[in-house]
């Protein structure tokens, strides 16, 4: 029974260290679409014109997000963690962080446009990042969902409160 329970210890702790090597090895192109993605929706339509600010804030959190969470992708890539669950915990608050900011600028980007070109834009810039998504977090599957939440979830109070018009 002892070794049986060594056994299952081992493969899971074998389980966790390819989760998170997976995760810290998608983690560098991922980072650098959102910042990048949040700037092109600003500059090409109108609300990087009306609402300069409230962009630059949000590309900034998503800059310092981004920065975050690559910073603990480096770390599991260049040593060993002693301490899983905390940096497990870390980088899905990481990258939960990115999904909301960008949740937010896509509801913000519905709240302030209406059905025009430039919400719609900021709503298929959004399933496409998220579908990105599901090949680079696809490794920890419980992150996999709460990202598609708070990556979709906000925009969708906005976009039913405009069906009728």
């Amino acid at each position: 029974m002892t070794d049986l329970a060594t056994e299952e210890q081992e493969l899971l702790e074998a389980s966790l260290t390819e989760c998170s090597l997976e995760l810290a090895r998608n983690t560098p192109a991922a980072v650098v679409a959102y910042p990048f993605l949040l700037c092109f929706c600003a500059l090409a339509s109108p609300i990087g014109y009306d609402h300069t600010y409230w962009m630059g804030g949000l590309t900034l959190a998503s800059l310092l997000a981004g920065m975050a969470r690559l910073s603990l992708a480096r770390q599991r890539l260049s040593s060993d963690i002693l301490d899983w669950p905390r940096w497990l915990w870390r980088y899905r608050l990481s990258a939960l962080s990115i999904a909301a900011i960008w949740g937010i600028f896509a509801a913000s980007a519905v709240h302030l446009c209406g059905t025009s070109w430039s919400s719609q834009l900021a709503q298929v810039v959004t399933v496409g990042l998220t579908a990105g998504a599901t090949s680079s977090l696809i490794s920890d599957f419980t992150l996999l969902r709460m990202y598609v939440v708070v990556m979709m979830m906000p925009s969708l109070p906005f976009l039913l409160l405009q069906r009728n018009q």
